[in-house]
């Protein structure tokens, strides 16, 4: 009722103590499921947003691989060839005429 009109009468039928909240709730964020994450995961990794996502955190962590790898979405600490990649990926940006600014 918010959503449509900006106010929200304390009598209104919404705020009804019989409401099942939890029910609001998964029907406003559906639960994530392990399929969710690995989807995720599959479509991010190698795109334009990862890219992007990198250099970022390059900028914030100045350059600390460390704070890189801990801080990057999908990278797992025991993923010796994730390291490489984002390690390539930095460095071809480091290397490129355009190089992330620290």
């Amino acid at each position: 009722m918010y959503d449509e009109q900006g106010v929200v009468d304390a009598e209104s039928d919404s705020l009804k103590e019989e409401q099942n909240w939890d029910e609001y709730w998964r029907l406003l964020f559906p639960k994530i499921t392990l399929q969710d994450i690995l989807d995720f995961e599959q479509m991010y990794k190698g795109s334009e947003e990862e890219r992007l996502d990198l250099l970022g955190l390059y900028r914030d962590c100045s350059g600390d691989m460390d704070c890189i790898l801990d801080s990057a979405l999908c990278c797992r600490p025991d993923n010796e060839l994730q390291k490489l990649l984002t390690f390539d990926l930095l460095q071809a940006a480091i290397n490129s005429s355009d190089p992330p600014a620290l």
